[in-house]
């Protein structure tokens, strides 16, 4: 696919979606300006130090857009504006140092076997859940939105016959989570090759419902998008038969809900 080609795409996914979060019926902040800060951040225990940094300023906008209009992978090397780095406190030894998405809040769980980063950024940042082992090891990368598509059973077998392509990206990409009688789809995450089969991104948003993880996710129209409790989100790791399964937190208005690892993105 030609720049040109890929460019179009790309603001045409961009503006259904700014479209779509304006008529959502989810409660939307606007933007005065874009988000352009430089974060740095830490957390620390008796064994590890972990270290945030990024820097969304004007100086990298040219990276940030590169990455966001092309493979919209922030975990490569090219990345050099936004690094989580984790040290050994006895040592000083460096454990790992990745490049990552922007991220808000650190928490390092379970006697330092899980680093788990949280991001309220939505401005060219594709995912805001990440779960790193002590080790480096990406454990979970997901993309969090305030709302998303409901289909039936009936629903998305019409959808998955209409349009092949698109629902082979999402079925790949795991963005998608049969619950129940119902088929939640993430169609705001940005990728989605809607242009390859018009119809698509209608189709999904003229079913769209609260996300449902929880009823309480918010978003601004650009920048945020407001999915854990601040200051403190009372991240818990679930375990069934010792097998890392899920990670449960609170959501803006305190209730409590939770995040299958097998709901992570691929």
């Amino acid at each position: 696919m030609s720049q040109k080609k890929f460019l179009f795409n790309f603001y045409s996914h961009f503006l259904l979606m700014v479209f779509s979060i304006l008529s959502a019926n989810t409660f939307i902040f606007a933007d005065s300006f874009a988000y352009d800060k430089r974060v740095r951040i830490s957390e620390e225990n008796d064994e590890i130090i972990v270290n945030h940094y990024h820097d969304c300023s004007k100086n990298t906008d040219k990276k940030r857009y590169k990455m966001i209009t092309t493979h919209q992978n922030p975990f490569l090397s090219d990345n050099d504006y936004s690094y989580l780095e984790a040290i050994e406190k006895k040592s000083g030894k460096q454990l790992f140092k990745k490049p990552v998405p922007a991220l808000n809040k650190i928490v390092i769980i379970e006697e330092s076997k899980y680093i788990i980063g949280l991001s309220k950024i939505k401005l060219w940042n594709p995912f805001q859940l990440l779960i790193y082992d002590k080790y480096g090891n990406l454990v979970c990368k997901k993309h969090i939105a305030a709302s998303e598509s409901e289909l039936t059973v009936a629903e998305y077998k019409e959808f998955e016959e209409k349009f092949p392509e698109v629902n082979n990206y999402i079925l790949f990409n795991n963005l998608i989570l049969k619950k129940y009688d119902n088929i939640y789809i993430d169609f705001l995450c940005l990728g989605i090759p809607y242009r390859k089969e018009d119809g698509a991104f209608n189709f999904l948003f003229k079913r769209e419902v609260c996300n449902h993880l929880s009823k309480n996710f918010r978003e601004s129209v650009t920048n945020y998008i407001y999915w854990y409790k601040e200051p403190d989100p009372k991240i818990k790791v679930i375990y069934v038969d010792k097998k890392f399964e899920a990670v449960s937190l609170l959501d803006p208005k305190g209730e409590r809900f939770e995040i299958s690892i097998e709901q992570c993105q691929k």
